[in-house]
C-alpha cells in the first residue's frame, strides 16, 4: 500500500466521489466510506443550491413556482437555469399571485424566453460559481418614481453584494412635479445614519452647481433637491438627475 503522499492528485472532485474515515475512534472505532456530498454538501463549494420545485416561464420577466415559495426568494437572490444554455438572473421582487409564487427577475444581457426551464438553483453567496461579474439588475420598471410626466432617460440599476447595495441612475425628462423621489429595491439599515451624496442635475434646462439627494434612516425612498438647502424642482421643463450611491440594508 502506498503512502498518500505517493497517490496521484485528483484534479477535480464530484458529489459522489468517497473519502475514507474512522467513526467514533475513542470508543468503538469503525472504518466507514465518507461521500463528498455529505461531508461538505454542494452548496459550500458552488456557491449554488438546488431547486426541487418546478419552475415556469410566465413573462420575460417573470417566473411561476407552484405554492408559496417567497421566503425562499427575498430581494437580491441570484438564480441559475438552463434553457439550451446556463442563464443567470436576480431576483426583483417575489409575490404571492392565486397561491403561488411570482418571482420578478432581472437578468442584464440574459433573456428569459417561452421555453421549459431546466436545472435550477438559488443562491445568497455574493458571487456563486459561474455568476457575471458585471451584472447589474434593472430597477427602473419596478421603482416607484415621482416627479416626471413623461421620459427621454429612465435607468435605475443595482447590485447588491452581501449587504451592501450599489446603485446607478439616471432620469430625465418632462417634469410635472417639485417632488422628485424614487424607491430602492430594499429598505436601508436603521443606524441613525442619514445619507446624503451630490449629484448632477438639471431644472428646466438649466444645470444645477448644488443639487443633493437623500437617503432616510432606515428608508428605501431616495428624495432629490435642486440645491444643497433643500428646496423644490419646477413642476415644468426638462428635468433631470444622474448619480451613483450606496448604502448596506438590515
Amino acid at each position: 500500500m502506498p503512502k498518500i503522499t505517493q497517490l496521484p492528485a485528483a484534479t477535480s472532485v464530484l458529489d459522489t466521489d468517497l473519502l475514507a474515515g474512522v467513526i467514533d475512534p475513542g470508543g468503538s472505532p469503525d472504518a466507514r466510506k465518507i461521500a463528498i456530498a455529505i461531508l461538505f454538501g454542494t452548496a459550500p463549494r458552488t456557491g449554488w443550491i438546488a431547486d426541487a420545485d418546478t419552475w415556469v416561464y410566465a413573462s420575460a420577466t417573470t417566473i411561476l413556482i407552484t405554492g408559496n415559495v417567497v421566503a425562499k426568494f427575498p430581494i437580491g437572490t441570484k438564480l441559475q437555469l438552463t434553457q439550451t444554455t446556463v442563464k443567470y438572473f436576480t431576483v426583483i421582487v417575489a409575490e404571492i399571485l392565486t397561491g403561488n409564487t411570482i418571482l420578478t427577475i432581472s437578468g442584464g444581457s440574459y433573456t428569459l424566453v417561452d421555453a421549459v426551464i431546466s436545472a435550477t438553483y438559488y443562491s445568497y453567496a455574493n458571487s456563486p460559481q459561474g455568476w457575471p461579474a458585471l451584472i447589474w439588475t434593472d430597477y427602473s420598471a419596478i421603482s416607484t418614481i415621482t416627479g416626471w410626466s413623461a421620459y427621454t432617460v429612465k435607468k435605475i440599476f443595482y447590485k447588491r453584494v452581501g449587504k451592501t447595495i450599489f446603485v446607478q441612475f439616471d432620469l430625465e425628462g418632462t417634469s410635472n412635479n417639485v417632488v422628485t423621489t424614487f424607491t430602492l429595491p430594499a429598505t436601508s439599515k436603521a443606524d441613525g445614519m442619514i445619507l446624503q451624496f451630490p449629484i448632477y442635475g438639471q431644472d428646466t434646462g438649466t444645470p444645477l452647481c448644488t443639487r443633493l439627494c437623500v437617503l432616510l434612516n432606515g428608508g428605501a425612498t431616495i428624495i432629490c433637491y435642486p440645491t444643497a438647502a433643500g428646496g423644490n424642482w419646477t413642476a415644468s421643463g426638462t428635468k433631470t438627475i444622474h448619480g451613483e450611491f450606496w448604502y448596506e440594508v438590515a
